[in-house]
């Protein structure tokens, strides 16, 4: 008995936690960032670009300076863009808060890209979403990629 009523205490509180969530971001609203982020980066507007970006968690990962270096490296490896393909979404409630993650396939003159693109609406944040993380793959990128 004592198990049956914990089990309900448990599922009570579940429900009153997601209850107090603040609603959800739209689909079409995490879209239009993940894509207006990747035409900025596959146009070479770095800077307008990093205004979708959350500053504190991407530039852990390298710094702005860095990031532009990458970008141009592997524009000047694959060579101009010939078409943006948004090939997966995904919309992810975890403890932390909802993950959209976008796969873009992209292709270019010398090869194509799959770019990965994670927003994340964290718990009880009434900030913006913003991009959380960009990770580029791609056969011809082995190199770029350690390097960077």
């Amino acid at each position: 008995m004592k198990n049956v009523a914990k089990m309900i205490v448990v599922v009570f509180m579940s429900m009153m936690l997601w209850a107090c969530q603040p609603p959800s971001v739209p689909k079409e609203v995490a879209t239009e960032i993940a894509t207006n982020f990747i035409n900025a980066t596959t146009s070479g507007d770095y800077e307008k670009a990093f205004t979708y970006v959350n500053a504190k968690e991407f530039f852990l990962v390298r710094p702005k300076e860095r990031w532009v270096e990458y970008y141009d490296a592997i524009s000047q490896e694959l060579g101009p863009i010939v078409s943006i393909k948004l090939t997966r979404f995904q919309a992810d409630d975890r403890f932390s808060g909802r993950f959209y993650t976008y796969v873009f396939s992209i292709k270019h003159e010398k090869g194509f890209t799959k770019e990965l693109v994670t927003l994340i609406q964290q718990i009880n944040s009434k900030a913006d979403l913003e991009v959380f993380a960009h990770k580029i793959e791609g056969g011809k990128l082995s190199k770029i990629n350690t390097m960077f």
